[in-house]
């Protein structure tokens, strides 16, 4: 995946002190037709719980992948809607910093991370279809 995130935050895992961080981590899917099933791979996130840390890359650039393989997608659909993503990976990443600041770095236990990466992994339909459902 080219470049990184434009919202990159003052933490960044290469700053981290050299330690074992227990990580969890999902591979981000496009699916245009959830009737077929079909996805493309196009980015990653991560998040390590201990540090607060919420770390995303997205394929942007090369979108001629993506709409070759879904050769019906206008390329404006998939441009969108991962500009959409970026944004809102974005605007975690600024909550979670946003709450270090507020309450500081000391209490781990309790906030708006717990579960947050639960809830970011979970599917989403746009169409308000349940994912792998079959249409009636």
């Amino acid at each position: 995946m080219e470049g990184s995130n434009p919202c990159f935050l003052k933490t960044r895992i290469a700053d981290l002190p050299m330690r074992r961080i227990a990580c969890q981590y999902a591979i981000v899917r496009f699916m245009p037709y959830i009737e077929t099933g079909e996805f493309a791979n196009v980015g990653i996130l991560l998040w390590a719980p201990k540090t607060r840390y919420l770390g995303f890359k997205l394929l942007r650039k090369k979108h001629a992948r993506i709409t070759q393989f879904f050769e019906e997608l206008d390329r404006g659909v998939y441009l969108k809607t991962m500009e959409n993503l970026d944004a809102e990976l974005c605007r975690v990443q600024g909550m979670l910093q946003d709450q270090i600041a507020e309450f500081g770095d000391n209490d781990r236990e309790y906030g708006s991370h717990k579960g947050l990466f639960q809830e970011l992994i979970r599917p989403r339909v746009i169409s308000g279809e349940r994912p792998g459902a079959w249409p009636d």
